[in-house]
């Protein structure tokens, strides 16, 4: 897990692996790490590997502690909102779908590259292809309100091969409110059947606190890589995703991020058609 704010947990929650809180104000608190803790101070923690910080207190360290560590450097989200932007216009090339609105899909269908004027929402039993970038401008729903059988399905062509494809929701003149995502009851997702591939679903919302711009709960699982840089992201019940980034991120009631045999796998704009080719990074 790397912050450029705190690691906080409550009755020792466990960090498999490494925890970087990074800056001046870096702080982990009250958290298990099984691998080895780098912040400015550590509290009430309990860290199995080596412990890098300037203060630390009523913590247990299993590997060597390295007091007076100079503090991590802060970190740059992965995709750049120019980056998110090329991806728009790339979906708003693919053509503009301005009615109905809300936007319903509610059966089979094939979508993309396009860009959405309003809500977009997946439910039902639907299974959406997605063929290119899809922008929605406007909030996004995938997952029914009803029954949890009825498990809505979102993957990506095998056409496209060892890429991932982007929906978007963002609106550019209303981003406190606008430009939201839930992904609910037993939403499945499904990359192009080739390694690498993954749906990414990203929020321009800037909700944070109570507020969310991305909401994961539920049983939504599959192949599926969640990203909101300025608000918060939720993940909750019994989720099973592969990879998220978030400018706040909250995860709770048995939900389970597996990012793979690296701490995560970033994915990067590559080509000329949008789509994205996945690049990877190791924690240092």
């Amino acid at each position: 897990v790397f912050s450029d704010a705190a690691i906080e947990g409550e009755f020792l929650n466990t960090i498999t692996g490494n925890a970087v809180s990074a800056g001046p104000n870096g702080l982990i608190r009250n958290m298990h790490i099984t691998g080895s803790g780098y912040a400015n101070t550590i509290t009430n923690s309990s860290i199995d590997g080596n412990a890098y910080y300037q203060s630390i207190s009523g913590t247990s360290v299993g590997g060597i502690s390295y007091p007076g560590s100079p503090n991590q450097a802060l970190g740059t989200m992965p995709i750049s909102d120019s980056s998110i932007e090329d991806m728009e216009t790339n979906a708003q090339n693919g053509g503009v779908i301005n009615s109905p609105c809300p936007y319903i899909i509610n059966s089979n269908t094939i979508i993309g590259p396009v860009k959405i004027n309003c809500n977009l929402v997946i439910q039902d039993s639907a299974i959406v292809t997605l063929s290119g970038n899809v922008w929605v401008v406007g909030n996004l729903l995938i997952g029914s309100s009803t029954p949890i059988e009825k498990s809505a399905t979102v993957k990506i062509s095998q056409s496209i091969g060892s890429k991932s494809i982007a929906i978007i929701a963002d609106n550019p003149s209303d981003r406190g409110n606008s430009g939201t995502v839930s992904i609910r009851q037993s939403a499945v997702f499904e990359g192009s059947g080739s390694a690498g591939s993954y749906v990414v679903v990203i929020s321009q919302n800037n909700k944070t606190g109570s507020d969310e711009a991305i909401e994961v709960k539920n049983s939504a699982r599959g192949d599926l890589f969640v990203y909101a840089s300025h608000g918060k992201l939720s993940i909750k019940n019994d989720v099973f995703i592969n990879g998220a980034v978030g400018y706040e991120i909250e995860v709770k009631n048995s939900a389970h991020v597996d990012a793979g045999a690296d701490p995560i796998n970033i994915p990067s704009t590559g080509g000329s058609d949008g789509e994205f080719s996945l690049d990877s990074w190791l924690e240092i």
